[in-house]
């Protein structure tokens, strides 16, 4: 399973759509969605950071989130957005299962929020109307691939 793949699965827990709904998009969010998170990679690639014992390799990625409400009334509906994702990510590690059968499995080590973005306010649109959060993560996990097998 690709990090991305397992990123998107996270960020689909019930204390965030109940905030978005399923407007969680990789890279951007359609043009007329009105509120969402969009998550990406600010670098290109990913860093190897060990190999285990075993031959396992743990890697690193990073990945910006934004969180985004249209109206100038959002910008609550912005900022808790935004703090749900904190509150998913930061610190996880453990498994992350696709939805193929059977399942794919990724083992996220640790997610650490990064100092800079964190909790960063991007402003007012008045082009696009929305009020804009940004938050930065290191997502360390191993490269080992494992499957569920049917029971």
């Amino acid at each position: 399973m690709l990090i991305e793949t397992a990123l998107f699965r996270l960020l689909h827990h019930s204390s965030i759509t109940g905030l978005v709904g399923s407007s969680i998009f990789p890279g951007v969010a359609p043009q007329k969605t009105e509120t969402g998170i969009v998550y990406w990679s600010p670098e290109a690639g990913r860093e190897v950071v060990d190999t285990l014992e075993g031959g396992s390799t743990l890697v690193r990625d990073r990945f910006h989130i934004s969180s985004y409400a249209k109206g100038f009334g959002n910008y609550g509906v912005a900022a808790a957005m935004d703090t749900a994702i904190f509150n998913r990510l930061n610190e996880f590690g453990g498994d992350v299962q696709d939805l193929e059968s059977p399942p794919n499995i990724l083992t996220i080590q640790r997610i650490f929020a990064m100092e800079s973005p964190q909790h960063a306010y991007n402003g007012f649109s008045d082009r696009t109307e929305h009020h804009r959060f940004t938050s930065g993560f290191e997502i360390v996990y191993s490269l080992e691939r494992k499957v569920l097998s049917p029971v």
